[in-house]
């Protein structure tokens, strides 16, 4: 199948949000290559932060690591942006209301057109897989307690317009319907 899809934007920016464990990630690595976008994982910068408080002998606090990182994550958009990168897909849990809002904001006032995605997946996949040899070396490791809040925290926070796709662990049926969901909006690529 191909479609021709336009731009409407300076740039578009892909939010990829769900529980740990649902699949952000590789679907993130996936659709950028396959699209030809720029990328940012939160975790990863989150993962910076904390390394270097420790190398730095200065223990951060969670709020502040999550802070950090956004205006981290803000910097880099707005670096891909002067680029001229017409495509970022960006990827985190983003259960933080204030944190949504903050990155809907700077979207609106620098002409970024926002697409969000919610990918969800059945808790017992999630600690099934993160209890599997393939997550073995997987730094976070979340208790069912902490998936059930962090999902409660994801659904509490309702963005409007959000496509939410469900993960069965068939990766290639969840790139498919994302795709055709973002070829809906339009990002200026053939695919």
């Amino acid at each position: 199948m191909k479609l021709f899809l336009c731009y409407n934007f300076n740039m578009k920016l892909i939010i990829i949000r769900g529980n740990s464990g649902s699949g952000k990630t590789i679907i993130t690595d996936t659709l950028a290559d396959k699209l030809g976008a720029e990328k940012i994982h939160i975790d990863y910068l989150k993962g910076v932060i904390l390394g270097d408080s420790r190398v730095k002998n200065k223990p951060i606090g969670w709020d502040d690591v999550c802070k950090e990182a956004m205006m981290e994550a803000l910097a880099l958009l707005e670096k891909m942006k002067s680029e001229g990168a017409p495509l970022v897909i960006m990827e985190e849990l983003f259960y933080n209301k204030k944190f949504t809002e903050e990155l809907n904001k700077y979207c609106v006032d620098n002409n970024i057109e926002v697409q969000w995605f919610r990918i969800e997946r059945e808790k017992e996949k999630i600690i099934e897989r993160q209890e599997s040899s393939e997550r073995a070396t997987r730094k976070v490791r979340n208790s069912k307690e902490d998936i059930e809040m962090i999902e409660s925290q994801i659904r509490e926070n309702v963005i409007e317009g959000e496509v939410v796709i469900m993960n069965d662990g068939n990766i290639e049926d969840v790139l498919r319907e994302f795709l055709v969901n973002i070829s809906r909006e339009g990002v200026g690529k053939e695919i």
